[in-house]
């Protein structure tokens, strides 16, 4: 029987689902009890105590007592709940122990008196399990550090505080409606409530919440409304436009590592934030004389692989000159600033780069150069498998995902080298 707290007129209330062999007995489907005013902290403990007493002393057959005409709850072992204020609540309580077959015992009415001061639980506070969750998940990245710490101290000021024991499902709903009135977009609500689900179910795994998990089932996106509303993917027409244009060419003297930076974006359908962090030892080949790039921080395992790239964007295109060049050893002059990934400075002179050619079509980003590889890939009829692992796309099917092969750096080769090496003619980009 888990509470659902709202609030009326300053009042609040807490509402508790009725079993469904005990609803035709009581003509009701909900237990009402009104809490009164006061602190968050102070209301959710009342909630909790009232579900703790329903679940574990009236369920289980303990009787429970009411006292005539006064506002407090007693248990038989003398336990007192306080400023259950409302008649009619006792009188629900009384049709729950009644239909259970029970009959409260009769116990020395209470004398009034001012309701003692809840105190707070003390407990692990939220940002408290955030630091216990990635000293044992060290492999994230900084940016995914950042994001979960700033959800988790958003969550935890809009609930003032409190223990995690303390937080119920209603909580993570008002928290969505406090998320949607303060004009967060349905995908970063979905996302933040994704971060308090992976916190709550590492909680419940190491033993710091005792509950179901309160984030549990909560996305308001499906799956196939969250793949159609993410970035788009250019057309053929735009990505000649945008590497044939006299303002991206110039940038390979202008700004070198952009140049080549978006070029393997192009080819490889490599996320931003992969290439920002490559390092010289990241450019190998095989004994083939395949060139290719090997990726090792990835967001997903899928994303952990090996990309071919083209040998003419070595020798043509003078990449290596500009290996050469490279005084460290990251290959690109890109830094991870305020959590946000290597790739954030060139994805944002990327989108300036669109403004400035007039492309001006929504939800195209430096991303959307992945998605144009992979579409390109497909209706060039490269097979599913091999395009997957090239991209770094996790294969949905069981038959597939475990019975497929890995493909070799030169066998990838023989899929999408073409391909790349048609898209560095079509946007003349061997021309310096």
């Amino acid at each position: 029987m888990k509470p659902f707290l709202y609030q009326r007129k300053n009042k609040n209330y807490a509402r508790f689902l009725i079993p469904i062999h005990l609803q035709a007995k009581l003509g009701k489907r909900f237990l009402v009890f009104a809490l009164g005013e006061g602190a968050g902290y102070e209301i959710r403990l009342k909630a909790h105590q009232i579900e703790h007493y329903l679940t574990t002393q009236l369920l289980q057959n303990n009787g429970m007592n009411f006292p005539i005409n006064k506002l407090d709850l007693v248990l038989r072992d003398g336990t007192q709940l306080k400023n259950i204020n409302n008649d009619a609540d006792l009188k629900r309580a009384k049709e729950l122990l009644k239909a259970l077959g029970q009959a409260p015992a009769p116990v020395q009415a209470l004398q009034a008196q001012e309701p003692a001061p809840v105190q707070q639980v003390k407990g692990l506070k939220l940002i408290e399990l955030v630091d216990k969750f990635f000293l044992l998940k060290s492999h994230l990245k900084p940016a995914t550090v950042q994001s979960y710490k700033n959800t988790a101290l958003e969550f935890q000021k809009f609930l003032k505080n409190p223990c995690i024991t303390e937080i119920l499902i209603s909580d993570v709903t008002r928290f969505q409606e406090h998320l949607a009135q303060n004009k967060n977009s349905i995908r970063t609500i979905d996302n933040k409530i994704a971060t308090l689900r992976a916190l709550f179910n590492f909680a419940i795994k190491q033993g710091y919440y005792f509950d179901k998990n309160p984030a549990e089932n909560r996305s308001i996106l499906t799956k196939k409304q969250r793949i159609s509303g993410g970035y788009e993917k250019f057309e053929l027409e735009e990505i000649e436009l945008i590497f044939q244009s006299s303002e991206f060419k110039q940038e390979r003297k202008r700004d070198p590592d952009f140049y080549y930076l978006c070029v393997l974006g192009l080819v490889t359908g490599c996320r931003v934030g992969e290439l920002a962090s490559l390092q010289k030892s990241d450019f190998k080949q095989t004994q083939a004389g395949t060139t290719y790039i090997k990726i090792k921080d990835a967001k997903t395992l899928a994303g952990v692989r090996s990309v071919p790239y083209p040998n003419i964007f070595n020798h043509v295109l003078m990449f290596n000159e500009f290996l050469r060049t490279r005084t460290t050893e990251n290959v690109f002059k890109y830094v991870s600033r305020d959590g946000k990934g290597a790739g954030n400075a060139a994805g944002k002179k990327f989108s300036r780069l669109l403004e400035t050619l007039r492309i001006k079509r929504e939800k195209l980003v430096f991303h959307s150069l992945r998605k144009f590889l992979n579409d390109y890939l497909l209706k060039n009829n490269v097979p599913y498998e091999p395009r997957c692992q090239f991209i770094g796309h996790e294969i949905d099917d069981t038959n597939v995902a475990i019975y497929s092969k890995q493909f070799s750096e030169d066998q990838l080769k023989e899929y999408v080298n073409s391909h790349q090496v048609n898209l560095i003619v079509s946007c003349d980009l061997m021309k310096a």
